[in-house]
């Protein structure tokens, strides 16, 4: 019986600070599937298209805020967002 996808995002959640994120990585792949550029990114989710930049690049880590723009801008929960930074490289 495998376990449910809440109980592994809750886990993604309780292992975050053991866990190397990559979120620029993860923004950047949802974001190149979904056909938008950095400022289409930027614009919904109400955020500079430097700091996307600047995120994609690994120069700045997001906070839960921007973490949570993002994915609503993305369409994804926040869980999958966090799934897919956590994925080794």
């Amino acid at each position: 019986h495998g376990t449910s996808a809440v109980a592994n995002a809750q886990q993604t959640i309780v292992f975050l600070g053991l866990t190397f994120m990559n979120f620029g990585r993860a923004i950047k792949l949802v974001r190149t599937q979904r056909n938008m550029s950095q400022a289409d990114l930027a614009s919904r989710a109400g955020l500079s298209v430097s700091y996307v930049s600047m995120l994609e690049r690994g120069q700045r880590d997001p906070n839960l805020t921007s973490i949570e723009k993002i994915a609503s801008a993305l369409e994804i929960p926040v869980s999958i967002l966090m799934f897919l930074a956590a994925e080794p490289e």
